[in-house]
C-alpha cells in the first residue's frame, strides 16, 4: 500500500537530529548557567516550530506529531525549570522571521499543539455530574425534576 504523506524532508532530518542532541544537553543541564538554560530552551522551541512547520507544509503528519509532542515536551521543560519566559521569547522572535505564508502555518501548528495538549474536554462535566449525583434521588429522571419544580 503507497504512503500519501511526502517522503521526510532533510530540513526535518536536520530538525530531528538537533532535538535529540538538545535531549542530550537537556540531560546534563543541572549546574547550567541561567544563559545556558535560556540557550537551551530558546533552540529547542526553535527546532520544533521548524519541525512542525516543515510537517504542515509537506503534509507529514509523522513529523506533526513528533514536532507537536516535541514542543509540548519542551514548553513544560522550560516551565519545570522556570525558562518559560525564554521559550516563549524564542517562538516570538522565531515567528518574526517567516513569510506572512509561513506565519499562518505556524498558527496552525500552535492550533495543533493547543488541541494536543486538550486532555479530556469533557474532564471538569464529568466532575460535575459525580458531584450530582452524590445527592440526587436515584429514582428520579431529570425530566420529572423539572416537572415537578414546575408545579
Amino acid at each position: 500500500m503507497a504512503s500519501t504523506e511526502a517522503p521526510p524532508h532533510s530540513g526535518a532530518e536536520e530538525s530531528s537530529k538537533a532535538l535529540g542532541q538538545l535531549e542530550e544537553v537537556y540531560e546534563a543541564r543541572r549546574g547550567a548557567s541561567p544563559e545556558a538554560l535560556r540557550a537551551l530552551y530558546a533552540s529547542a522551541a526553535t527546532e520544533c516550530l521548524k519541525l512542525g512547520i516543515s510537517a504542515l507544509e509537506r503534509l507529514h503528519v509523522q513529523d506533526l506529531e513528533s514536532g507537536t509532542m516535541a514542543f509540548i515536551t519542551w514548553q513544560e521543560r522550560a516551565r519545570e525549570d522556570s525558562q518559560i519566559t525564554a521559550f516563549k521569547k524564542a517562538v516570538g522572535q522565531f515567528k518574526k522571521l517567516l513569510t506572512p505564508e509561513q506565519k499562518e502555518v505556524l498558527g496552525d501548528f500552535l492550533m495543533n499543539v493547543r488541541l494536543t495538549c486538550i486532555k479530556d474536554p469533557f474532564e471538569r462535566w464529568d466532575a460535575i455530574a459525580e458531584e450530582i449525583n452524590k445527592v440526587w434521588p436515584k429514582d428520579l429522571d431529570a425530566v420529572e425534576a423539572i416537572r415537578r419544580q414546575r408545579r
